[in-house]
């Protein structure tokens, strides 16, 4: 059997503080094996103990089986080889080793940086994204031949890569082998042997410390991840206080990564509490915040688990919170978000290029009412809509009036309220969390591809419009986007511009609104709505 490596190597670089191995392990059902004294570098193999256990399923099929089933274990192997090398800690997982380290000791960007260093930028076979809009899009796009980053659509406006696949530059070295992916670590099969594997990690290592990408992923830069040790700390005790305080509207929870959806039972927040089927905020502050409960350390909310339970696994995985916390916040006059369990800071130029395009849709010149409770003393999105639709004699309320469509396979709600004196179609929301904003974007996105594009959406509409059926024509030739506007109105308590109610995810999200709205010829306006 040949000594060279054929089996892919999954390399972690940990973070500078983290001198010694047993500080980067989160369990102690461990088993420890020293090197061959022949191996120049300081290393350790660490065998974490077998898991067994009878599958959950056994007894509900029992439940209904004349015969009794024999016994059924399922077990789970995890490995860690730990190198040192120039005094930086690398650690290679095997099996479900990378549950053996402690989560906050993992250098997140080592992986897809040196990636984008070694890949020859016209040679990718995959790319994962996170679409930092406010839903914290996920996906995985894959080519059936080698392409460059324009064949992937990469988005430089709102994409953040987390993950990425390719040919490196030199087919001919064997360090790397001929396919490379990285991400939290870099994945390679290199043609030596395993004892040689920490000369690679010097190799690694100085392209981790290389801007040679910036010469063909520059933009990556636009969110860049901050590493000064001040600034972190005030960004901690920021997030510390939104957690404290429940907060909803510039913090939210979404995984971190590709979830397998049609495996997927069920998360809870403790190993048998209550479970849920969606990541929300909400829940975990119901779950947690009874008493005096707070976090009064980063430490303490670091060591917060939930858990998720897959029908792949017997048992429930155990995650770090933190990791699935989304939050951004202003500090010293510049944006920071956190996610993926990194703070980035946004570049200024970026942000203010975004900020300015948005700032440039004019108000609407329709007049609104202000926003007041209901009867139960309640400030209700359903309420505020009848009252502004009764307001004005050419107002028409649409609200929860479901369109049938042809382009779309579920109904769709055309506006809230529609000023038929200048064809204004007009979507309200509270300003809430992101994801209320990204409904809002998106609802008045669908209605006004469907009016353009849709002769039976267009049909429809004009049966609720009656007498004035005629300001929707029924033919695509006679459907001019020019003579319609879309107005998106936002209702809060703040005396502030529209767009500066948007957090930094829905700025983002609202531009790309714009350019596609604007580009098909229709007319955009805001408004902001105060709440009394």
């Amino acid at each position: 059997m040949s000594n060279f490596l054929t089996k892919k190597l999954a390399i972690f670089l940990l973070k500078e503080k983290y001198t010694t191995f047993d500080s980067t392990l989160k369990s102690n059902f461990i088993t420890k094996y020293k090197l061959k004294d022949d191996i120049e570098n300081e290393g350790l193999v660490v065998i974490g103990h077998e898991k067994k256990k009878e599958p959950e399923w056994k007894y509900l099929l029992q439940t209904i089986c004349k015969d009794e089933i024999p016994d059924l274990n399922n077990s789970s192997n995890r490995a860690v080889l730990f190198f040192k090398s120039e005094e930086r800690i690398f650690a290679i997982c095997f099996g479900y080793g990378k549950y053996l380290l402690r989560d906050e000791c993992i250098e997140r960007e080592f992986g897809l940086k040196t990636a984008l260093n070694i890949i020859d930028a016209d040679k990718l076979i995959s790319v994962d994204k996170a679409n930092i809009g406010d839903l914290n899009l996920l996906t995985k796009t894959q080519a059936s031949q080698k392409g460059s980053p324009y064949h992937f659509e990469i988005d430089i406006l709102r994409d953040l890569v987390k993950g990425i696949t390719g040919e490196p530059k030199n087919t001919s070295d064997k360090l790397f082998g001929k396919i490379i992916t990285g991400n939290e670590a870099i994945h390679i099969v290199p043609r030596v042997k395993l004892r040689n594997v920490p000369k690679i990690l010097k190799e690694l290592r100085t392209s981790y410390l290389s801007d040679d990408y910036k010469e063909r992923f520059d933009w990556i830069d636009n969110i860049k991840p901050e590493k000064d040790p001040a600034t972190l700390e005030k960004l901690k005790t920021r997030l510390l206080k939104a957690i404290n305080s429940k907060e909803s509207s510039s913090l939210h929870l979404a995984p971190p990564f590709l979830i397998d959806w049609e495996n997927f039972e069920y998360l809870s927040y403790t190993p048998k509490g209550d479970k849920f089927n969606q990541f929300d905020i909400k829940h975990f502050y119901l779950y947690k915040f009874q008493d005096d409960f707070v976090f009064d350390d980063w430490d303490k909310l670091t060591y917060q688990n939930f858990y998720i339970k897959f029908s792949t696994y017997e048992e429930a995985f155990s995650y770090k919170l933190w990791r699935f916390l989304n939050f951004e916040t202003e500090l010293n006059g510049f944006r920071y978000i956190f996610t993926s369990s990194n703070w980035y800071k946004i570049n200024k130029d970026y942000y203010n290029e975004i900020y300015q395009y948005c700032s440039s849709i004019e108000e609407s010149e329709s007049v609104f009412i202000d926003c007041i409770q209901n009867e139960d003393g309640k400030y209700d999105e359903g309420f505020y809509n009848i009252q502004l639709a009764n307001s004005k004699a050419d107002y028409l309320l649409f609200d929860r009036k479901f369109v049938k469509s042809d382009i779309n396979r579920s109904q769709i709600e055309v506006c809230d309220v529609y000023n038929v004196s200048n064809n204004e179609l007009i979507h309200i929301k509270f300003r809430e969390s992101s994801s209320t904003l990204s409904h809002l974007f998106s609802q008045g996105k669908v209605s006004a591809n469907s009016l353009q594009k849709d002769k039976t959406y267009r049909k429809n509409i004009r049966t609720i419009l009656k007498d004035n059926r005629n300001l929707i024509p029924i033919e695509n030739k006679d459907i001019h986007p020019y003579n319609y506007t879309i107005t998106y109105a936002i209702i809060e308590d703040k005396q502030r511009k529209f767009v500066d109610s948007l957090p930094f995810f829905s700025l983002v999200n609202f531009r790309l609104t714009l350019e596609d709205l604007l580009s098909r010829g229709f007319n955009i306006r805001v408004k902001k709505i105060l709440k009394k």
